[in-house]
């Protein structure tokens, strides 16, 4: 009786069953967690996402009570394209759905932007990569905690 060897058929079944993930599908995976952790305001989970560099300048707890202003909230997005600089760098086009409290009425507002977001690959993970700027530091970081 001739015996026959399990381990090409083994090796067979084992490469077909591995999944390739693209770089793009990879960011977006990222991308799609970040953003419904925003709208969720679950801001420790997005901070989680957020660049490294930002996580040595601003502690997690400040970082979580700088947002989740309840006058403006991001109800929704949509990932309009993705643009890859590198493999390590990359810019996502996004529509957000924004509603707005307007204050002393009963009123709300609720609209479309557009915006940019830049992300980077380190060591394999994505993290969102905040927009520089002094103004936006300003309004939502305190002064000792700016990069500058």
């Amino acid at each position: 009786m001739k015996k026959i060897s399990v381990m090409p058929l083994f090796l067979l079944l084992l490469a077909c069953s591995l999944h390739y993930i693209s770089p793009e599908e990879d960011l977006l995976k990222s991308v799609k967690s970040y953003w419904q952790a925003v709208i969720q305001n679950r801001w420790g989970l997005a901070y989680e996402y957020e660049y490294p560099l930002l996580k040595k300048t601003v502690p997690r707890d400040v970082y979580i009570s700088k947002h989740g202003n309840p006058l403006v909230r991001i109800t929704n997005f949509e990932v309009e394209k993705i643009s890859f600089e590198n493999e390590k760098k990359a810019q996502v086009y996004l529509m957000l759905r924004l509603n707005i409290v307007l204050p002393g009425t009963k009123g709300k507002a609720s609209f479309p932007i557009r915006v940019l977001d830049q992300w980077q690959n380190i060591n394999g993970k994505w993290y969102h990569v905040p927009k520089k700027g002094k103004l936006l530091r300003q309004k939502i970081f305190p002064k000792k905690y700016s990069q500058e």
